[in-house]
């Protein structure tokens, strides 16, 4: 073997060497752009999850409030204006569960994050028990409070939050945020979870 044999072999050693490492770099760094994107992903998808539920929990806080408006002066039976008005701040706020509804399925898909759909499945929880305590209340307008005290109780108790130890419902409500604060926050700042 001439000198020249051997310095073309070593030639073609090294570039092979170097096209397998620089196919190897490649796809390492091939790899890292699919995990950042992976998980820019599931951070777009905690947050707009975390934005949907804070606006549900917005929502809840407002239907539940014990301060409600005063009876428009037209209005033809005004002593049952505080039991539709908390059916109408339901209907105004119907696009936040639905969003919430949507961002829901979303984190089930990107998520799987079985502690976050919990939470979210107990704030529409929340707002169905408040939608039928609503309604039942509505159609027990005009009814003896005292043949029903225990009901009218119970229903004055689902849609009036005080959320305090005495609110169960509104205790369920935070706790569901509190969980989600506590599961998605390091998502959105993409810190691994």
């Amino acid at each position: 073997m001439s000198v020249s044999e051997i310095l073309n072999s070593a030639a073609n050693a090294v570039t092979a060497i170097a096209v397998a490492v620089g196919v190897a770099i490649a796809y390492r760094q091939l790899s890292l752009w699919r995990v950042e994107t992976k998980e820019k992903q599931r951070a777009s998808v905690a947050e707009d999850l975390l934005f949907a539920a804070m606006e549900a929990h917005a929502a809840l806080r407002f239907v539940r409030s014990p301060f409600g408006s005063a009876a428009p002066e037209n209005d033809p039976d005004p002593k049952s204006y505080p039991r539709r008005e908390k059916i109408e701040r339901l209907r105004d706020h119907h696009g936040a569960f639905e969003d919430l509804q949507r961002a829901q399925i979303r984190g089930r898909a990107f998520l799987g994050n079985s502690a976050v759909d919990e939470a979210v499945s107990a704030l529409l929880d929340v707002r169905h028990r408040v939608w039928l305590a609503a309604d039942r209340w509505c159609d027990l307008y005009g009814e003896s409070r005292d043949l029903n005290r225990e009901l009218y109780n119970d229903i004055e108790r689902t849609v009036y939050g005080s959320y305090t130890d005495e609110d169960p419902l509104g205790k369920k409500q935070i706790a569901a945020i509190e969980t989600l604060e506590k599961e998605l926050y390091p998502m959105l700042r993409l810190e691994r979870t």
